[in-house]
């Protein structure tokens, strides 16, 4: 969880207990309670996510409700809400109810869902560019390889702990 106050300031705590959709909401809530602005959850299985895309996703919730960074298989990997699309649909958990329940979390109707609920409340949506999500023996071979592109290509926003971690681990 990351939350922004009066400027960035980053919180990491474990997760509460229950599905995804329920340790989301709670994450969520108790940002909330806490008093932050914005609050951006990011998924472990989606490493060396660019720093710039975390920051643009809490500004972002300045002037929109929602910000998605989706996943190519149709999931996503930061989600972030300002508090006042918390609040915008009358209580702390009714936009809760509507982002994060009755989802089949670890499918392709993810996103899908999570857009029309969007849709359906109005809500303004911020859309980061598409990320990886290490899922399969695919996934991670994929992101393999492009941390090897970024490295052949001398590009500086090579994550190069991800890189080393992934060497340690032979994989």
């Amino acid at each position: 969880l990351l939350r922004q106050q009066a400027g960035p300031e980053f919180d990491y705590r474990p997760q509460s207990e229950g599905d995804l959709g329920d340790r989301m909401r709670h994450a969520f809530e108790e940002a909330f309670a806490e008093g932050s602005t914005a609050a951006v959850i990011i998924g472990s299985d989606s490493p060396a996510i660019p720093a710039e895309w975390i920051n643009e996703a809490l500004a972002s919730l300045a002037d929109h409700d929602i910000v998605l960074g989706p996943t190519a298989d149709c999931g996503y990997y930061l989600i972030g809400l300002s508090s006042s699309s918390w609040r915008q649909a009358g209580s702390l958990s009714a936009p809760s109810k509507n982002f994060f329940n009755s989802i089949e979390w670890s499918t392709d109707k993810v996103l899908p869902v999570t857009l029309g609920r969007i849709s359906e409340m109005h809500l303004k949506l911020h859309l980061l560019p598409p990320w990886i999500d290490l899922d399969t023996p695919d996934s991670l071979n994929f992101f393999r390889a492009h941390l090897k592109a970024l490295e052949l290509a001398d590009d500086p926003s090579l994550p190069k702990d991800a890189l080393r971690v992934l060497s340690d681990l032979g994989a």
